[in-house]
């Protein structure tokens, strides 16, 4: 069978843990990671923060002038790491492969799966009642293609991209997306080229010329192919004592 891969998603994995603890908070603009004084990027941003322009990685006296009514909360990265961890030991339960891209985005081998939809919701529900968090999902035959459903699905609203259909699915999406550098997708650009789809109307070999080794990658992604393979996490090994 054609491999299948399955993306889970956290989005604003910090700030639903602060949520979590502190409900009273839901709806008001959140930007974690400091005080807007202290010499330190946001590290997560409420929707509610987002939409007044804060984004995430921006020093936190910026996301202050721009938004200086918002609750700026410390970083507790350590409590969103063990969260997170509850969301891997759901996701043990249901592939023997599961490979953490970063903290909030999981990816799992679902390959042989009769019935994805129902294995979908399954996750979801089981992330949900276990963690309390919304995940997003998304399924495709590569991992980037996955990425891309996920992010763009809705919280517990699974969003499957049936085999052969990559390449019209991610046609419309734009370059920003690719995983390419800056420079990159800023000379794409220049050149006039918004969307993943129009890459199709180049040569792999112009690609290269111009892109090099991003060229060549981003030709397989906009034509459907991702060869990136699933890397297992190394779990950690348990220690036990007897008397």
């Amino acid at each position: 069978d054609k491999m299948r891969i399955a993306c889970i998603l956290i989005h604003n994995l910090a700030v639903q843990v602060v949520l979590a603890d502190e409900p009273s908070l839901d709806g008001h603009s959140l930007v974690i990671g400091g005080m807007p004084f202290e010499a330190r990027p946001v590290y997560d941003a409420s929707p509610e923060a987002m939409a007044c322009g804060i984004e995430v990685g921006m020093p936190l006296r910026e996301a202050y002038s721009l938004c200086p009514t918002a609750e700026f909360l410390p970083l507790e990265e350590s409590q969103y790491e063990q969260v997170f961890q509850r969301v891997v030991d759901v996701l043990d339960g249901f592939s023997p492969v599961v490979d953490i891209e970063k903290s909030g985005c999981a990816y799992i081998d679902i390959t042989g799966v009769g019935d994805e939809l129902n294995l979908c919701q399954d996750i979801l529900r089981n992330i949900s009642t276990k963690t309390g968090l919304g995940a997003c999902l998304g399924v495709s035959s590569g991992k980037f293609f996955s990425y891309i459903a996920a992010f763009t699905s809705k919280a517990g609203m699974p969003l499957i991209v049936s085999p052969g259909q990559e390449r019209d699915f991610v046609a419309p999406f734009s370059v920003d997306l690719l995983p390419c550098s800056y420079e990159t997708k800023d000379r794409l650009h220049l050149l006039g080229i918004s969307f993943i789809g129009e890459v199709t109307k180049f040569s792999k070999e112009a690609l290269i010329a111009q892109f090099g080794s991003d060229g060549s990658l981003m030709r397989d992604l906009s034509h459907g192919i991702d060869r990136s393979p699933l890397t297992p996490r190394v779990k950690p090994e348990a220690a036990a004592e007897s008397i």
